[in-house]
């Protein structure tokens, strides 16, 4: 059950970031509320592991504030979110996405199909490194 919430979850936010580049705030509100109600049925729920997982998200957080371009908060609130869902999963995760937006971005920028001020929605490259971590393609 928690897995399908969590793939239709990260599909409609991919959907609306790729066709709006926003993410609805009432959207995250219900990520939050979601991964709060399956984290409170967990059995191991350590602070630090709490914390260790909000990690990436913060990160995020804290370049849209210093860098008004580039990362968007949407992204890092959405790094929080899935970092209450699946705990220290999430650094794989992060790191996954991240290498997949980025090898996707030097491949566009040599076809020419993207320039170096455009910029790319991250939610689409987190809900592919999710996918690919959840189909076995990724250790």
């Amino acid at each position: 059950m928690e897995e399908l919430v969590i793939q239709i979850f990260l599909g409609y936010g991919a959907i609306k970031d790729l066709k709006d580049r926003k993410i609805p705030v009432w959207y995250l509100i219900l990520g939050s509320i979601l991964a709060l109600i399956f984290y409170k049925g967990r059995e191991n729920r350590s602070l630090f592991l709490l914390f260790l997982s909000l990690f990436p998200g913060f990160i995020f957080i804290m370049y849209s504030l210093i860098k008004k371009e580039g990362a968007g908060m949407g992204d890092g609130i959405l790094l929080s979110i899935m970092g209450v869902w699946l705990s220290v999963k999430i650094w794989m995760l992060w790191y996954a996405s991240l290498i997949l937006i980025c090898v996707f971005s030097v491949l566009l920028l040599l076809f020419k199909r993207l320039t170096i001020r455009q910029s790319l929605p991250y939610y689409p490259f987190f809900l592919l490194a999710y996918l690919l971590y959840r189909g076995g393609y990724y250790v």
